[in-house]
């Protein structure tokens, strides 16, 4: 009898536990971290705001423009057009040392793009530096990828 008793002792205890398994409630998924921002692409922030200082520019905020164009550089201190922003507002405040400077640094940093060559070539030209001026008309009037090889000469 008393292995009886501890037979059923048993089996109580394995029914117990079997019962306890089947009215459990599916656990549920721990929740998912708090997802953190992505961080900020600065060359797209730079290009902003490099786009933004243009406008300035153009709307005669020369102020409003230069301050674009140097958070542009603290983005992305090799982002050309920012160079480009800059020196064309030491251009229009007729600083031509500091404007050469900006505008070198921006065809050193894309020596392929033909519209900026042209640019400064123009530039390089106004200010007597001819040799120089003509060396990057010349090239961007040779490249074939330049939409408007006739610009360099006109």
């Amino acid at each position: 009898m008393k292995i009886a008793s501890l037979h059923l002792l048993v089996l109580a205890i394995t029914l117990t536990g079997l019962a306890a398994c089947g009215s459990r409630q599916p656990q549920q998924p721990a929740p998912a971290a708090p997802r953190l921002a992505p961080k900020p692409n600065l060359h797209d922030a730079a290009k902003i705001n490099a786009d933004l200082s243009f406008q300035y520019l153009r709307q005669g905020q020369p102020e409003m423009a230069l301050d674009k164009a140097k958070k542009a550089l603290q983005q992305d201190p090799d982002y050309s057009n920012a160079h480009l922003a800059i020196a064309m507002i030491y251009q229009q405040r007729s600083d031509t040392e500091a404007a050469e400077k900006e505008f070198r640094e921006a065809v050193s940093l894309a020596p392929k793009d033909a519209e900026l060559k042209n640019t400064v070539g123009s530039f390089l030209c106004q200010e007597n530096k001819t040799e120089d001026g003509l060396q990057l008309l010349r090239a961007a009037a040779e490249d074939l990828s330049y939409a408007r090889p006739e610009a360099a000469w006109t």
